[in-house]
């Protein structure tokens, strides 16, 4: 019996480690140059939450990457890399989280949106600019009762609809709001300031 139960939990284990995510952060980095499974890019779990997380300090220059698991691109909206670009060496935060079989990411250093039609409109030139906070991004000012999401550019300036919220969020009511995004549950947020 003990071998049967020793062997279960062997199998057991190697289950989870199969469907376990494995995400590794790629990019033009001078210290990574697209090698899509570095282990110095491999990014770490926060906590049990099903985020995963990593810091890198870069020097000054503009940067395109993907987040990949277990080597594979699985992104959202094409195959177009993400871009930032930094004005000055920085520690740049990494975030990821698997939806399904689609990678969802974003990094702290790049610029995020707000959009739809709480805000003007769902065309790109309604865009209201978050506010990088550290552990979040934020938008506040006076909203109408509607639907947004918290959206990137990718390296071609178009808007990747799926990054980061891929379903639409709601504002409930008229009035000044706080549209948020906390970067280490991936979750978005609309809280009246009333």
């Amino acid at each position: 019996m003990k071998k049967i139960t020793t062997s279960f939990f062997v199998l057991f284990a190697f289950l989870i480690s199969a469907y376990a995510a494995d995400f590794t952060v790629t990019g033009s980095f001078p210290s990574n140059n697209w090698v899509n499974n570095a282990a110095d890019y491999k990014m770490t779990e926060i906590g049990t939450s099903g985020v995963y997380s990593l810091e890198k300090t870069l020097p000054a220059g503009t940067y395109e990457y993907k987040v990949f698991n277990t080597g594979t691109w699985t992104g959202p909206d094409g195959t177009v890399n993400r871009v930032f670009t930094l004005s000055s060496s920085k520690t740049v935060k990494f975030y990821a989280k698997l939806d399904n079989s689609t990678i969802r990411f974003f990094c702290d250093a790049q610029q995020l949106y707000a959009i739809g039609s709480s805000v003007g409109g769902w065309a790109k030139g309604n865009m209201k600019a978050l506010t990088n906070a550290g552990t979040e991004a934020t938008y506040t000012a006076d909203v109408i009762a509607g639907e947004f999401k918290i959206v990137s550019l990718d390296k071609n300036s178009a808007i990747v609809w799926n990054d980061i919220t891929p379903a639409n969020l709601a504002v409930s009511g008229t009035g000044n709001y706080t549209l948020k995004l906390d970067y280490s549950t991936f979750s978005a947020s609309a809280t009246s300031n009333g």
